[in-house]
């Protein structure tokens, strides 16, 4: 049987709260007309045209498929079955059904199903997609159906409105890190370990020891001298 193309449809769809949404996607590839996947509908609901049953996919979260019945009468009112499966991951559910017309979408959770009976959901990743809202100075992470922010390094806070830098303290003396490394200086601070004959030299985030001139060593554990015996 011939299978004519589908319109392409990528929408946003808000869910559950106004900081989720949903991504869902029906590619012309996976519009077959005359056929239906069973076994694997989730709800029937009647729809007056075959947009109108796939934006009721969007709303339901665990929809990923559609059977549509444009019947043999042209009736202003038609089936709409959603599906919780496509026919990619069950080819042999897909089968022959007259007025029926079957639209997929690229279901993500086939990629990585559940295990122990658990439902998969697919996942809109805001942090690519830019839907997001973080503090300038917070990176933001992905969740299944959401994400959240947390402050870059050198800065504290809850990510969303708020990362300030940390105060570091040494000695009576303290400094406020805003920057992506803090720099604090441990041999300012008495807070290194060198050997006796090694000298402290400050580093960005660290230190190093360095034997002092004639001795030879890593500094921290060993300095000999050039000419011990």
């Amino acid at each position: 049987m011939q299978r004519p193309k589908g319109h392409e449809v990528l929408a946003f769809f808000r869910n559950v709260s106004p900081d989720q949404c949903r991504i869902l996607a029906f590619p012309s590839t996976l519009f077959f007309v005359g056929e239906r996947l069973i076994n694997h509908t989730i709800a029937n609901i009647s729809v007056i045209d075959r947009d109108t049953c796939e934006y009721r996919c969007y709303l339901h979260y665990n929809c990923v498929s559609v059977n549509f019945y444009f019947g043999q009468n042209g009736a202003e009112a038609h089936n709409c079955e959603l599906n919780n499966s496509t026919g990619k991951e069950h080819e042999r559910d897909l089968v022959k059904a007259t007025s029926y017309v079957y639209h997929g979408t690229n279901n993500f959770c086939a990629q990585s199903p559940c295990k122990n009976t658990g439902t998969c959901q697919s996942d809109a990743d805001e942090c690519q997609l830019g839907s997001f809202t973080c503090h300038a100075q917070a990176n933001c992470v992905n969740d299944v159906g959401s994400y959240h922010c947390t402050c870059e390094a050198g800065y504290v806070g809850d990510g969303k409105h708020l990362c300030t830098g940390v105060l570091v303290f040494y000695g009576a003396s303290s400094v406020l890190c805003s920057q992506l490394e803090c720099n604090v200086d441990e041999c300012r601070m008495g807070t290194y370990s060198c050997h006796e004959f090694a000298q402290c030299v400050n580093v960005i985030g660290s230190y190093d020891c360095v034997c002092q001139p004639g001795y030879t060593g890593d500094g921290e554990q060993s300095c000999t001298g050039r000419f011990a015996s």
